[in-house]
């Protein structure tokens, strides 16, 4: 099973003014779908809030969300800037997209990295000996990783699990960002999949502006 042509980077573009356009064309595109979708989901997912609040008498989802205020005042507004314009869209970039080329070297930065990200705080240091654990665990990860890539993909030539790829990595890239909402109501659990499905759709474009473009190309469309 190969992936598909419109994944894979164009090759029949010579000129950098040719493949300039065609980013430009494929950014454009991806930013109406992208917000096109994004309004319909959030329409959809008010009327549901609105069902929970005044049907169900249950404390609203969305009025749960970690807004950018609370942000600054947990971290300070410079740091919290630079956690939301800089820090967090490159360690996401680097958890979840890096790994769809499939190297080496990129699965195993990306599987160390996401490990790191999944299993504490990133940008504050709660607990130094912690701390340091996750990173001597990511580390070994990494190397793992190296020596074992062969191994666990051995049929890589014949098969690509890119596609695979985009899929789960998109879905847990949308399911971290439950935690943005606080505090988290665990008889609704159920429906917190359908609050970040907007992300989860993000994360498949941004996959396949990160397979079509390279890594760097994908931070053209971040700031959206």
């Amino acid at each position: 099973m190969r992936i598909p042509d419109f994944l894979t980077v164009s090759n029949d573009l010579k000129s950098s003014e040719e493949g300039t356009l065609r980013k430009l064309k494929e950014l454009i595109i991806c930013l109406i779908l992208h917000f096109s979708l994004t309004i319909l989901i959030v329409i959809a997912l008010s009327i549901l809030d609105l069902c929970l609040t005044d049907l169900f008498h249950r404390d609203s989802i969305l009025k749960s969300r970690i807004t950018t205020k609370e942000t600054y005042q947990y971290y300070g507004r410079t740091y919290g800037i630079f956690i939301i314009s800089i820090g967090a869209p490159l360690i996401e970039e680097l958890a979840f997209r890096l790994m769809l080329s499939l190297k080496k070297y990129h699965v195993a930065l990306s599987g160390a990295i996401l490990f790191f990200f999944l299993t504490g705080p990133v940008w504050k240091v709660d607990d130094l000996n912690f701390y340091l654990l996750r990173l001597f665990t990511s580390l070994l990860i990494f190397i793992l990783l190296i020596r074992t890539w062969k191994r666990l993909y051995p049929g890589l030539n014949e098969i690509d699990p890119r596609l695979i790829v985009i899929i789960l990595s998109s879905a847990l890239f949308g399911g971290v960002h439950i935690f943005n909402f606080s505090p988290l109501q665990s008889q609704l659990l159920y429906l917190y999949p359908l609050y970040v499905f907007p992300q989860i759709l993000f994360g498949i474009i941004l996959s396949i502006m990160r397979l079509r473009n390279g890594f760097f190309g994908v931070f053209y469309f971040m700031p959206s």
